[in-house]
């Protein structure tokens, strides 16, 4: 099953610094990190702050999706996210089909740059070339993770 940018988002855990150390929140007396998005500058940001304004991990990208998706894999990176019910996808074979369909989205992109005339279409292009990218990066990274944990 594949999470959409807002189930991620909404998944995102609670956090706490404790002797300069992030851990997931555990109901303490230690202030609480809460996941905040805004746009700032064209980018957006996902914000883990507390209450005092306070922050402790700071995630920006143009892109609204990535931006989650950058937030969600420095989280599974960090260890606050270990259900693999929660991650994005739940077999080998649909993160592997998700790869592979990047990739020929990716080839078809590049192909597309190289072939036309108008330089806004080329920078259009290679933008969504960049984003497309970032994804499959986040992707194949949460993929190796995952590996050891299939039979």
């Amino acid at each position: 099953m594949k999470l959409n940018s807002i189930d991620m988002f909404s998944s995102l855990p609670h956090l706490m610094k404790v002797d300069g150390e992030i851990r997931e929140y555990d109901d303490s007396s230690t202030p609480e990190y809460i996941a905040t998005l805004s746009e700032y500058d064209g980018e957006w940001h996902i914000d883990f702050v507390s209450e005092e304004g306070d922050s402790i991990q700071n995630i920006a990208d143009k892109d609204i999706s990535l931006a989650i998706y950058e937030a969600y894999a420095w989280c599974v990176d960090e260890g606050f996210l270990r259900d693999l019910d929660s991650y994005p996808f739940a077999t080998s074979a649909s993160m592997e089909a998700e790869i592979n369909e990047l990739d020929e989205m990716l080839y078809r992109l590049s192909k597309s740059v190289a072939d036309s005339q108008q330089e806004i279409e080329k920078d259009f292009l290679r933008r969504q070339y960049e984003i497309i990218s970032k994804y499959r990066y986040m992707l194949k990274r949460q993929f190796e993770r995952k590996k050891k944990y299939w039979i």
